[in-house]
């Protein structure tokens, strides 16, 4: 029987943020605090719903290992620059980790990494910056092998090779906002898993449609 806290069956999965009226860690506590935030109907159950305004931040961050992977539903309202989720440390670029999010000198939503040497991008490119708007989309994005990826509903867009070893020193998880006052996003997610690897192009669209339903 599949088990959404364990969607893969191996332990992998380290955090799962549902959005079901609030931004509880269903796996490892590490909940979150809702800063004017709202919850509507989503996919199937509530999500996150966002005005530009509000934004989640996590006590801790969500604590990724070299490779890993996070996925969620996404649905942005308007073009914006707004950043979906990240590991961040206030306003100290040396401290990323890693974010997905869109911005106005990338064409479509992005997932990047940083490094010691870089940002390096991954674009989706079925999700433009301009376009698309009240559309949900499944986003992975996997860290694998010194590769950034990113799927849409299952399927691989992107992969950008990676050099350095990547940032682990953010302090919070953050979503809806690059820090608490900057770029924040305008519409919806739900669903956020993150794991401790590289999840390949088969768990990708497994958990693509198991968690459509």
């Amino acid at each position: 029987m599949f088990n959404v806290l364990d969607p893969l069956g191996d332990g992998s999965a380290i955090a799962y943020y549902p959005f079901d009226g609030d931004s509880t860690d269903m796996i490892s506590a590490n909940n979150g605090t809702d800063t004017s935030t709202s919850y509507e109907a989503g996919i199937t159950d509530q999500c996150l719903s966002l005005d530009g305004t509000g934004y989640v931040h996590t006590d801790h961050r969500v604590p990724l290992p070299e490779d890993f992977s996070v996925s969620l539903w996404v649905n942005k309202s308007v073009k914006h620059d707004g950043w979906v989720v990240t590991n961040r440390s206030a306003n100290v670029e040396a401290e990323s980790e890693f974010q997905i999010g869109f911005y106005n000198t990338v064409n479509h939503l992005f997932f990047n990494i940083k490094t010691e040497d870089d940002w390096f991008t991954a674009e989706a490119t079925s999700i433009p910056y301009d376009g698309n708007e009240n559309e949900w989309f499944y986003v992975t994005g996997v860290v694998s092998n010194n590769e950034v990826k990113v799927y849409v509903n299952g399927v691989l867009e992107n992969t950008t090779p990676y050099t350095g070893t990547r940032n682990k020193g953010a302090t919070f998880t953050g979503f809806g906002c690059l820090w608490t006052s900057n770029f924040k996003f305008e519409g919806k997610m739900e669903k956020c898993h993150f794991f401790n690897k590289g999840l390949t192009d088969e768990d990708v669209s497994y958990l693509h449609a198991r968690m459509s339903s």
